[in-house]
């Protein structure tokens, strides 16, 4: 079974801590956690996670959905949504993002756990295969 690190960008401080926890008692290694997507962009290229945990909802002026969009663009991370948003048009622009994984709040560990390891294979079988 594959572990990985993981970022979190979470603008609930609770969420963050108890989303924390429960990775690292599933074996990951939480990579950094912040509460906007300008702090996303700046900590990827430094902590360099596997994966990234994204809220939809965040501090700043960037969305989750933006965020996660740049985050393919520069660095092919992938990102799972973590998010109590589930109406239409969020989810219209969840699929324009090209997530690789979501949960709807309030979530349970083995969900969180399940779309990581999905996702992850995901990712790592496009990489293999390579453009179209």
């Amino acid at each position: 079974m594959q572990k990985a690190r993981v970022l979190i960008v979470e603008d609930e401080r609770i969420v963050t801590m108890n989303l924390s926890q429960q990775l690292g008692e599933l074996g990951y290694e939480v990579a950094g956690m912040v509460a906007s997507g300008e702090e996303t962009l700046e900590l990827v290229p430094i902590a360099k996670p596997d994966i990234v945990l994204m809220d939809i909802q965040l501090e700043g002026k960037l969305p989750g959905t933006e965020t996660a969009r740049l985050l393919w663009e520069k660095y092919q991370i992938p990102v799972v949504y973590l998010t109590a948003h589930a109406d239409a048009d969020t989810l219209d622009a969840v699929k324009r993002s090209t997530p690789f994984g979501f949960i709807v709040k309030p979530f349970r560990c083995e969900q969180v756990h399940a779309e990581i390891q999905l996702a992850l294979d995901r990712y790592e079988r496009e990489m293999l295969m390579g453009p179209g």
